[in-house]
């Protein structure tokens, strides 16, 4: 198979499984924030922010440099399986003994049980970092889906059941480590891989230099991303925590549905031509176009119906979110595909220039959010963190990168300035229909008629205007389905052969 053909199946598989999580996770999603309240989510963000840390731990960047990495053999496997599972166990007995001086940071006695159960990822999670890491670089998407579907509903399952019998935040707990448990045991079963009993420092060498960048980029870029959550929760509260943290995840769903689908896959297949940066650089620009033809309109339209969307969706309890929400559409709408440029960090090999950016880049992120905390609102925190990333890092956040394929900044702004004036101009109108809207009509009503209306507009001035992505994802899917016809015509011609022959 080409690799043309493998990245369109693993494209398609990716979206399939990710469409099928990111669906029944928001419904769950839906589910939960009812049954639970913002307190319980507060106390959860405590937890996340400390043990996904750590989690980068049991990583160490080798995951990607397996994928990266043009040759590899059973040496290089089996000795970051042993290693991982080492560092895990580490990890697992630091987190427990840490549990303590976490629950006394925060002044909540609970999370010392709470971390101590949630240490148990650290035990398993490493068991299948190399068999993910296989069926990634092998673009064998379609098991990937199938095993992240099945954790997903498994978890969300025990969640549920947790929380309607009264668990609270317990409920929180039991997802997590069931999605690990669960996940673990599924890719045993997929993979024919094991590990051998072989630990060779010098196979580790061979991947130590690409990887060690990338660990520190994700480290200072981790925590970039989580001292909001770490200061809010310390200075305002687990309430305020709550609702901040309910924001920042409906704003990170079209990353999750969209760009991290894409990332599982383009990541690979721009590994695979990396020593051809001008393919590489008109392959991305049309990856992002995609991306912003579908994130674009997401982020607009939420934006213009945040109040009834949340007031639909979570309910009233979870009103402060509305204006923190409202600002992140904004973040949203540049991050789906600004977060994209690491595809070009990777697969060209300069995890180490990735690295010095990001450190600088995080250091400016964390000026502004410890603005926003000074001025003491979780609302001056989302505006000081939207200033910073979008007004003054989008641009050398894209420029970068691109001089290691030779793309301008200019070329990124040509591949998505018509989707956003079209994603722009549905959001104004729906807006200007939200505030004609009688009041008397529930907010059920009001979002439905605001989001039909806005995606049929959007829908048909892409069409009218015939934006480029639009027509060539239009175009590939007909020629998709037209290849899918003629293999099932084909087959009923052999058949029906067959038939006469037998006769």
């Amino acid at each position: 198979m080409s690799l043309i053909d493998k990245t369109i199946r693993g494209i398609a598989w990716s979206t399939a499984g990710k469409i099928f999580a990111q669906v029944f996770g928001f419904v769950l999603s839906i589910v939960l924030a009812r049954l639970l309240v913002p307190e319980d989510y507060g106390l959860w963000g405590m937890i996340v922010v400390i043990v996904n840390f750590i989690t980068l731990f049991g990583e160490l960047g080798f995951g990607a440099a397996l994928i990266q990495r043009k040759e590899i053999d059973e040496r290089h496997l089996s000795s970051v399986f042993w290693l991982n599972v080492v560092v895990g166990v580490v990890l697992a007995a630091l987190l427990a003994l840490s549990a303590p001086a976490i629950a006394e940071f925060y002044e909540q006695p609970l999370l010392v049980d709470l971390t101590r159960i949630v240490a148990l990822n650290f035990l398993v999670a490493p068991l299948n970092m190399v068999q993910r890491a296989i069926f990634n670089r092998e673009m064998w998407f379609k098991q990937l889906a199938v095993v992240d579907s099945v954790k997903v509903v498994i978890a969300g399952c025990v969640a549920v059941g947790m929380a309607l019998t009264g668990w609270g935040v317990w409920s929180l707990v039991g997802q997590s480590v069931t999605i690990t448990v669960v996940s673990a045991i599924a890719l045993w079963f997929a993979s024919d891989w094991r590990p051998s009993f072989t630990f060779d420092r010098h196979a580790l060498g061979d991947l130590l230099g690409f990887s060690a960048n990338l660990f520190g980029f994700k480290t200072i870029n981790y925590w970039a991303r989580q001292v909001d959550d770490v200061l809010i929760g310390k200075v305002m509260g687990a309430s305020a925590l709550g609702v901040y943290t309910l924001a920042y995840s409906t704003m990170m769903v079209p990353l999750k549905e969209v760009t991290h689908v894409l990332s599982g896959v383009m990541f690979p297949a721009l590994s695979k031509i990396q020593d051809d940066p001008a393919r590489v650089k008109g392959i991305y620009l049309r990856a992002i176009s995609m991306i912003a033809l579908i994130t674009f309109p997401m982020m607009l339209l939420l934006w213009a119906s945040a109040d009834v969307f949340i007031l639909t969706v979570y309910g009233e309890k979870w009103a402060g979110a509305i204006s923190i929400l409202e600002i992140y559409c904004f973040v949203g709408l540049y991050q789906s595909i600004g977060t994209s440029v690491g595809w070009l960090y990777k697969s060209q090999g300069r995890t180490d220039l990735m690295f010095k950016y990001g450190l600088v880049a995080s250091i400016l992120i964390i000026v502004s959010i410890l603005i926003g905390v000074y001025i003491g609102t979780v609302e001056a925190v989302a505006i000081s963190y939207a200033i910073m990333t979008g007004g003054v890092l989008i641009y050398p956040q894209f420029m970068i990168p691109g001089k290691l394929v030779g793309m301008r900044f200019r070329e990124v702004i040509g591949a998505v300035a018509s989707i956003f004036g079209c994603a722009a101009l549905a959001a104004a109108a729906i807006w200007g229909l939200g505030t004609q809207l009688p009041e008397t009509w529930p907010a059920w009503a009001q979002f439905v008629t605001q989001a039909v209306s806005g995606i049929l507009l959007y829908l048909g001035i892409i069409h009218t205007l015939k934006i480029a992505a639009y027509v060539e994802l239009r175009d590939f899917i007909r020629e998709q389905l037209a290849k899918k016809r003629g293999k099932t015509d084909d087959i009923d011609r052999g058949d029906a052969d067959k038939d006469e022959g037998a006769q």
